[in-house]
């Protein structure tokens, strides 16, 4: 139940896995996190940057709604009885459904913000060789300026200059070192890019579709949960019946026990 309920929602973020895969997939795992996060802000294309514009945090949403729909059916697995569970259950749905039935009137934005980053892919594919030209120049001055730091005659300030020196050469290096590796991705991103019409697509698609899914499922929950309640409601005259027979059932207990006390040694004096 559970698998084929995922297999329902990951349609929802194939293209972020797609495109994210396809860039970070052949990246070394040897690289630090300060080296991925250069490599995202880098390259113009961090999944911040995509759920929380156009988009309004689209990735955030889902995984607030799987986390719902697992404690709905954690709620469910778990109850003696359904009827103290089905309406807290009933408004959980409804939150999942509304923010799904947001996220999909959200398409056109998401649409046009996917379509600026393969514009974006495109364009860093262009600059990359260059870029990495440029960067090389600029380490290149590092180096010099270090190698030139021994004129200085203050020790501290010396000091100070060849740490900085130091870092910058090193982060000089890393940048190069990233952009070589976004342009050995080249083919696998132009296949992104090729593609990419055809996926978005999909993607809309399925968004669309997931909405009316989820608005489905609760109008079946609210049904029966609706049903449920007319049926209790049917049955009030049989429990008043019952409330009233129990009168009887009272009346006779209590004249068991008036015996009882009756018997009682201090009572027969």
């Amino acid at each position: 139940m559970r698998a084929l309920r995922r297999y329902v929602v990951v349609g929802l973020v194939i293209f972020v896995a797609f495109f994210l895969g396809t860039l970070a997939g052949d990246i070394p795992i040897s690289h630090s996190k300060e080296d991925m996060k250069f490599v995202a802000e880098r390259v113009g294309f961090t999944a911040q940057s995509f759920y929380t514009a156009g988009s309004n945090q689209v990735y955030y949403q889902i995984e607030r709604n799987l986390k719902a729909l697992d404690e709905i059916i954690n709620m469910i697995e778990k109850a003696e009885n359904l009827d103290a569970i089905i309406d807290p259950m009933v408004d959980k749905l409804e939150e999942i459904t509304v923010s799904y039935e947001h996220i999909s009137d959200l398409r056109p934005q998401i649409e046009e913000e996917l379509r600026g980053k393969i514009e974006e892919l495109q364009e860093l594919l262009k600059k990359s060789k260059d870029q990495i030209r440029i960067l090389e120049d600029e380490k290149l001055e590092l180096e010099e300026e270090l190698k030139e730091l021994s004129l200085e005659q203050d020790e501290e300030i010396r000091n100070i200059r060849r740490r900085s020196l130091e870092m910058q050469v090193e982060f000089k290096a890393k940048e190069i070192q990233i952009w070589k590796e976004f342009i050995s991705l080249e083919d696998k991103i132009y296949e992104t890019i090729k593609n990419a019409d055809r996926t978005i697509k999909k993607f809309l698609l399925v968004l669309s579709e997931n909405a009316k899914v989820y608005r489905g499922a609760l109008e079946v929950v609210r049904l029966q949960r609706d049903i449920k309640s007319l049926v209790n409601f049917m049955s009030l005259q049989q429990f008043s019946d019952e409330l009233i027979s129990t009168w009887q059932d009272l009346q006779y207990l209590i004249e068991l026990l008036t015996q009882e006390v009756n018997k009682l040694p201090a009572f027969r004096e």
